[in-house]
């Protein structure tokens, strides 16, 4: 489909495809995953293959832009496209996923591309309670922090008051 759009005059794919949303369907519908493992399967809360490949098919994970993107890695040589993306899951619910793909070096054939997936939906909520509770500490040690330069600052105020009245009181007989 690049070979095709090439012939058309499209030759900066990056500045010709950006609103190219007709070809973004045809190269989304084109793409067809014909293998898939049993841990693919799990993550999809599928247990047959043939269901994966059908199903995998109509919610390919990626946004207009990324797949913009992963056009522009093929079309430049990369051989290693990633990014993270939600996926309707099992029931409903929401995946997240960080996907690879894996170009064949030297511009080979492109046909087929190996593509992997790593499930993140447990980790995000880890992640981000991790971040949370950081947030937490080192909100946490600012105050720690503010509370001892207020101590010091006490100190260093009080001690020429506390010698201050001390010699007034002596002038002062009392």
């Amino acid at each position: 489909m690049l070979d095709a759009a090439r012939s058309n005059g499209i030759s900066d794919l990056s500045r010709d495809l950006t609103d190219e949303v007709d070809f973004l369907g045809k190269v989304r519908s084109a793409i067809c995953v014909v293998n898939a493992n049993p841990k693919a399967l799990a993550v999809m809360g599928l247990d047959w293959r043939d269901k994966f490949l059908d199903r995998y098919c109509s919610f390919l994970p990626l946004s207009d832009a990324n797949l913009r993107s992963c056009l522009f890695a093929l079309e430049t040589g990369d051989v290693l496209f990633e990014r993270d993306t939600t996926v309707p899951g099992p029931q409903g619910a929401v995946l997240s996923l960080r996907v690879t793909l894996h170009f064949p070096r030297g511009g080979e054939a492109s046909d087929p591309i190996q593509c992997s997936m790593i499930d993140l939906t447990e980790h995000k909520p880890v992640s981000d309670d991790l971040a949370r509770t950081r947030s937490d500490l080192e909100h946490a040690m600012r105050i720690t922090s503010i509370g001892e330069v207020s101590g010091t600052i006490a100190h260093e105020v009080n001690q020429p008051l506390a010698a201050i009245r001390a010699m007034s009181r002596r002038r002062s007989g009392g």
